[in-house]
């Protein structure tokens, strides 16, 4: 279905609009950021002495450090949670992968009063941990739950030559489907991820 050149001018005007809306409190907070005040020197120097005053140095490497952690941590966990669920059959699979699924859809609202107690009552307040380990676990569930369908739609004729080979499970997951994955470009088809991961 074409579209016409009138919808899409109404389309482009449309979200421009909205972005003017969505950029204009933030415009408006740059400019007042650079205006001069009592203590203030005005202009860009005044970023610098937030910077300092504000200890964003402080706070940026911590933000670095937790999303370096959460990151990692989360990858290799979804990774193996998501093998697990997707391609082996143990007693109890469904009712944990459904526990992944509430952990997706519990708001992270309604458990932030009782897990800081939790988190107090075994001495984790006021460190990384207690930023990171919520925040592993919000993404060990979605990860899981995505890596679980890439798991289960994989190429089942490269696993099963990978086990007439002599591959473990382990060995399955880290040398045969995640490089795979990684291998994989959106213009490539599927046919030939399957040909690299069996040369492979």
């Amino acid at each position: 279905m074409r579209i016409s050149r009138g919808e899409q001018l109404a389309n482009y005007v449309i979200l421009i609009a909205f972005a003017l809306v969505a950029l204009y409190p933030l415009l408006t907070i740059f400019v007042s950021a650079l205006g001069t005040d009592a203590g203030a020197p005005g202009g860009l120097a005044n970023f610098a002495q937030a910077w300092d005053v504000g200890h964003f140095a402080t706070y940026m490497r911590t933000s670095l450090l937790v999303s370096s952690l959460v990151v990692v941590v989360a990858t290799v966990l979804s990774i193996m949670t998501g093998y697990a669920l997707g391609t082996m059959r143990f007693r109890g699979s469904s009712i944990v992968f459904y526990l992944f699924l509430l952990g997706i859809m519990m708001p992270a609202e309604a458990i932030v009063v009782p897990l800081y107690y939790d988190l107090r009552a075994i001495g984790l307040t006021d460190t990384i941990w207690a930023i990171a380990l919520p925040q592993i676990a919000q993404s060990v569930a979605f990860g899981t739950f995505w890596l679980r369908t890439y798991f289960r739609t994989s190429s089942r004729s490269v696993v099963e030559a990978a086990r007439l080979d002599g591959a473990s499970s382990w060995q399955i997951l880290w040398r045969v489907l995640v490089p795979s994955h990684a291998r994989r470009s959106p213009r490539s088809s599927s046919s030939s991820s399957c040909g690299r991961g069996t040369s492979s």
